[in-house]
């Protein structure tokens, strides 16, 4: 029975030594995929500065199918993914503006049309404010 019981607790050390090998090499692997991800995070940051959307949107793209371990990097694409979207809707509620404020009849279906896309644009916008600032106060650290 002793025998048993110290083979147990062997196996079990060993194990355990081989667990934390492959902690080490997927801590450091991790390493590697943030500072890759980071990469990313900034070009996109850079891009979104111009107001290069495509770009931006390309970069956390890129980040999110090469660099899967970069989960602080992950992150931070998530908020600039909203601000993206966030651009994209004031850009569509200013041409929903422009076109709305070119129908003459109030009462016409492309009016309402045009109103109705006027409102969605609002609320896109509304919607991406309100989850920048919770993906901001929610942020952690991996």
């Amino acid at each position: 029975m002793k025998k048993i019981f110290i083979f147990g607790l062997i196996a079990l050390f060993c194990t355990g030594c081989n667990n934390a090998k492959t902690d080490e090499h997927r801590s450091e692997k991790r390493q590697e995929a943030e500072a890759a991800g980071q990469i990313c995070i900034e070009k996109a940051r850079e891009a979104l500065s111009r107001r290069d959307l495509k770009a931006a949107r390309e970069q956390i793209l890129s980040l999110r199918e090469n660099y899967r371990l970069a989960l602080d990097a992950r992150e931070d694409g998530i908020l600039i993914m909203d601000s993206i979207e966030l651009f994209e809707a004031q850009k569509a509620l200013q041409t929903a503006d422009s076109l709305l404020q070119t129908c003459t009849d109030s009462a016409s279906a492309r009016f309402r049309e045009l109103k109705a896309n006027f409102d969605e644009q609002c609320q896109r916008i509304k919607f991406y404010h309100r989850k920048i600032q919770h993906d901001k106060a929610n942020k952690t650290k991996h």
